[in-house]
């Protein structure tokens, strides 16, 4: 994900929820469309080619968090708080290894990290 950011929206910070769905403060520069991102395996592996394509599904309306806190507006708060949950999970996902609900700090140095399938790894000494 940090690839894909560094290379089309090095000025923003989208948040991605491991899913589907890529959240950001700033509209886009590039909202719609199809990109494509090379990324380079591990070095016994063949280069991966992702296709990402890119369209606005939503704008949400952060005034509802302030209509929440004054309890005048209860009804639309649950997809406003998936939201902030994607947005500050999105950060540590980036620096520490997530399990499940957990952000754990990476191995010391001496533990070699390998990557397996569908995300996951393994640690080796």
């Amino acid at each position: 994900m940090e690839a894909f950011r560094c290379a089309y929206y090095p000025n923003c910070y989208p948040a991605f929820d491991g899913n589907k769905n890529l959240y950001s403060l700033k509209t886009l520069p590039e909202s719609s469309g199809e990109v494509s991102l090379n990324i380079d395996g591990l070095p016994d592996s063949k280069p991966v080619v992702f296709k990402i394509s890119i369209k606005l599904a939503r704008q949400f309306d952060l005034s509802i968090l302030q209509n929440y806190a004054s309890c005048r507006d209860l009804t639309q708060i649950q997809s406003v708080c998936q939201l902030l949950g994607v947005v500050l999970r999105a950060r540590p996902y980036l620096e520490l290894i997530n399990v499940g609900r957990n952000f754990y700090s990476p191995p010391p140095e001496m533990l070699v990290v390998q990557n397996c399938s569908e995300g996951s790894i393994r640690l080796c000494r």
